[in-house]
């Protein structure tokens, strides 16, 4: 096995553990979720250490802005956030290409989500399948991913046990990842003959990207010019009831970013730390201007990033985007689909793991022989 594809599994291994397997929230007091972020973060510096020196890769002056940035966030900020930006300098040297994990390893996985199940239904009262963080947004992310990731290794039951299982998350995100999902892999290829339905060529990771942004601003003139119903909602039910509280204080959020930046120009060098942006925000009158109490971060990948990296989130759109674009094709598009449902309205899937897993999945159903990237100007970026 060459270095590279070896250096690229090890990465998949150690992502899939941390995603699935390491605790994030077991118990209702005690959060492991910046110790999981250390962790992992440290052991892929460690090994995309040990990867270069192996190779004896040239640093290429993109690496070098990249490290710099981080470096200096540091410095500036007194925030250590930009230390998971070493992502960025793995996703160049990764080769999915017939990657495949054990299925032991997946045997253990799937053993997991059962155990933070029963122990999440103890510890937290949540009555659904869950996987190591406790948070049913996420947790319906995560059975998404793995429910691609069993496909690609054929084991088609699982997958398909995991996918309607989500359903209990009662999250309205996973409820509209799982109808794009089951339209391309079931009701799809039923109505074509057996053949994936093929979405249109013109998107791509930009373009999508851009339109989904149109549509996340919309969706908040929408809210805020509409009444909310302040309805407690639970089961199935929440699943259509859109003018709730959650919603509308999802989307005022990701306004706060630009209200911030407007208000402090020069923070766009090296982004802001949380509770530095916590405090504005709690300070600024903008939350009563919304009726909004509570503050929270954005809900949106995009505007998640502007906020925490300022100026320099312009470059990571952009790069992510090249090597998404890469791997993409008319038939795998809708993973990408399913991503954004995430990305827009719960800003997590285009970074770190999830931005690795992704990449893992658009790789193993990608064929060079019959496939043609969606963006082939980018093949020698």
């Amino acid at each position: 096995m060459k270095i590279k594809e070896r250096f690229s599994k090890q990465v998949l291994y150690i992502t899939l553990f941390f995603s699935f397997v390491f605790p994030i929230t077991v118990f209702a007091e005690k959060d492991f979720f910046l110790v999981n972020k250390m962790v992992y973060n440290a052991l892929l510096m460690g090994l995309y250490g040990v990867y270069v020196l192996r190779l004896r890769l040239k640093i290429t002056p993109i690496d070098i802005m990249i490290v710099m940035f981080m470096i200096l966030r540091v410095v500036f900020t007194k925030d250590f956030e930009s230390l998971g930006l070493v992502y960025l300098l793995i996703i160049r040297h990764l080769e999915f290409n017939g990657a495949r994990v054990s299925r032991k390893y997946l045997v253990l996985i799937l053993l997991s989500i059962l155990f933070y199940s029963v122990v999440h239904h103890r510890t937290l009262g949540l009555s659904m399948i869950s996987s190591s963080i406790g948070e049913r947004n996420e947790v319906g992310f995560y059975l998404v991913v793995l429910y691609f990731v069993l496909r690609i290794h054929g084991m088609k039951t699982a997958a398909v046990i995991i996918l309607l299982s989500g359903l209990l998350t009662y999250s309205r995100n996973y409820f509209v990842s799982f109808c794009l999902v089951f339209f391309a892999d079931y009701l799809g290829p039923l109505w074509r003959r057996r053949q994936k339905p093929k979405f249109p060529k013109f998107l791509n990771f930009r373009r999508i990207s851009i339109g989904s942004i149109v549509f996340v601003l919309l969706l908040f003139v929408y809210f805020n010019n509409a009444s909310v119903e302040y309805v407690a909602s639970t089961g199935f039910e929440r699943l259509f009831r859109l003018k709730d509280p959650s919603n509308y204080h999802r989307f005022v959020a990701n306004i706060y970013p630009l209200y911030y930046y407007v208000q402090n120009p020069s923070k766009l060098l090296f982004g802001v730390d949380y509770s530095t942006y916590r405090d504005f925000i709690a300070t600024s009158g903008i939350t009563a201007r919304f009726r909004v109490g509570k503050i929270n971060a954005p809900h949106n990948y995009f505007f998640k990033t502007l906020y925490k990296y300022g100026g320099f989130s312009i470059f990571i759109f952009y790069y992510v985007g090249v090597f998404i674009n890469r791997r993409l094709t008319r038939s795998n598009l809708y993973v990408l689909l399913v991503y954004f449902t995430y990305a827009m309205f719960l800003g997590t899937g285009f970074y770190e793991n999830g931005l690795i897993l992704l990449l893992f999945i658009l790789s193993s159903m990608y064929s060079k022989k019959t496939d043609v990237p969606l963006d082939s100007s980018l093949d020698k970026t």
